[in-house]
Order: structure tokens, then C-alpha cells, then sequence
């Protein structure tokens, strides 16, 4: 097994447990997860990157930065 395939996983272990999981167990008041996009007929890709973009650019009208996690699933199965 390759030694930076080692290291990168540990990485990617590490930015998990103490990042992404904190952030999806105790998401702030203001996040919604209502507007989900995948698995409806009338949502597409389009639709999800064209409302990720408004939010980010409403929230940047009163924040200095915006913090975005996206992930993408569709190679994993």
C-alpha cells in the first residue's frame, strides 16, 4: 500500500471527524435542509448550483466569508 495513500486517508479521517460531523450534528439555526434537488422530477443540477449561488451570494451581502461543504455522491454506487 502506497504511503500516500496512507497519509491522505488519515487526512481525509481526521477533516471528517472533527469538521464535517460536528457541522452536520449541530447545524446552525438558520441552515435548512428542505430544498433537497436529487430524486424529484422537477429538480436537476441546474436548479441545485443556480440556488446554492443565491444563497451564497445573499449571505455575502451582510458576511465578510461563506463556508460551503458539497458533496457528491453519484460515484459511490
Amino acid at each position: 500500500m502506497s504511503v500516500t495513500l496512507v497519509l491522505s486517508r488519515s487526512l481525509e479521517k481526521n477533516v471528517v471527524r472533527h469538521h464535517i460531523y460536528p457541522a452536520l450534528r449541530d447545524p446552525l439555526p438558520q441552515l435548512n435542509f428542505e430544498d433537497q434537488y436529487a430524486f424529484r422530477p422537477t429538480g436537476s443540477t441546474t436548479a441545485a448550483i443556480i440556488a446554492i449561488l443565491h444563497t451564497v451570494r445573499s449571505i455575502l451581502l451582510t458576511n465578510e466569508y461563506v463556508h460551503v461543504f458539497a458533496f457528491n455522491f453519484s460515484k459511490v454506487f
